[in-house]
């Protein structure tokens, strides 16, 4: 039985052209509407619902996710790792197993979010069951010196994972060259160039957060984790200085606490409220390396 599908908004009668399984990709477990993977199949579900009404959506998921609500997404629950490096070594093929039903179900693509699991997905369904679905993916996060703090990263099972798939996303241009300079320190030129061809930018939909609305003067919001690749080392120093110079600002943090007598950190669960506090905002910044 699935524990997800009661509620009003389903329509159940609906036969759907192309069934897709979503695979996950939690890295903020405590609060999945503020994960990035939440943010973005939200958004991509959105925008292809806006073009066509023949996708269905199982979504695989550590408990139900409001946003990831729709009359064509069903959830399925799943066990997963809180700690983002553990959850990444983890695959259990006994669980994947009981919770596709595969003998009840079928399904055209797998949509992974998580590339190094991706592999094992597709050795699970070509060797086990007799679904032999298209695999294409989305890839939040790559395991390179420059944005990972641990000593043993897990880039070599991502790519694997990526060669698996017809195609797969990334946000920027800028992150789909990091990731081919690095590929290139370990493989073949044929398989960069596979690589190329795979990893592509995806255009993931946005939400609005345009111009125009009443702010509060002088807040200053940091949306962001406290990591050094986001620049969050850097942004407080440069805000303790100002504070030396000028005390009329306030600094909001949503991801991290920061302990400044000029900081707050604000808890939004809702996706509503969370959007319209970042437009009540003066300034946003951003200090990616």
């Amino acid at each position: 039985m699935n524990i997800f599908n009661f509620t009003e908004q389903k329509d159940n009668d609906k036969e759907y052209k192309y069934k897709v399984l979503v695979y996950p990709n939690i890295t903020y477990m405590k609060d999945l509407e503020k994960d990035s993977y939440v943010v973005v199949l939200r958004n991509v579900i959105k925008e292809l619902n806006k073009v066509r009404d023949d996708i269905h959506w199982t979504i695989l998921s550590p408990y139900e996710v409001k946003s990831l609500i729709f009359p064509n997404t069903t959830q399925l629950p799943i066990e997963l790792p809180s700690y983002p490096n553990a959850m990444r070594t983890h695959f259990n093929h006994k669980q994947l197993m009981n919770t596709i039903d595969w003998k009840k179900n079928d399904y055209d693509i797998v949509y992974s979010h998580l590339p190094e699991h991706t592999l094992q997905l597709s050795n699970m369904f070509v060797n086990e069951t007799n679904i032999n679905p298209m695999f294409i993916g989305y890839c939040h996060w790559f395991e390179v010196p420059e944005n990972t703090a641990y000593s043993k990263k897990m880039l070599m099972h991502n790519i694997a994972g990526i060669l698996e798939m017809e195609e797969c996303g990334v946000n920027t241009e800028w992150l789909k060259d990091l990731v081919l300079e690095k590929a290139r320190e370990v493989y073949h030129s044929r398989v960069v160039s596979e690589l190329d061809h795979i990893i592509q930018p995806h255009y993931l939909g946005v939400d609005d957060i345009s111009t125009g609305h009443k702010h509060k003067h002088g807040t200053i919001l940091f949306n962001h984790r406290d990591n050094e690749y986001t620049g969050y080392t850097w942004f407080v120093k440069q805000m303790d200085e100002l504070w030396e110079k000028r005390q009329d600002f306030k600094v909001y943090t949503t991801l991290t606490d920061l302990d400044r007598p000029y900081a707050e950190r604000v808890k939004l669960h809702s996706r509503d409220d969370y959007l319209n506090f970042v437009r009540s905002m003066h300034m946003g910044v951003g200090c990616f390396k």
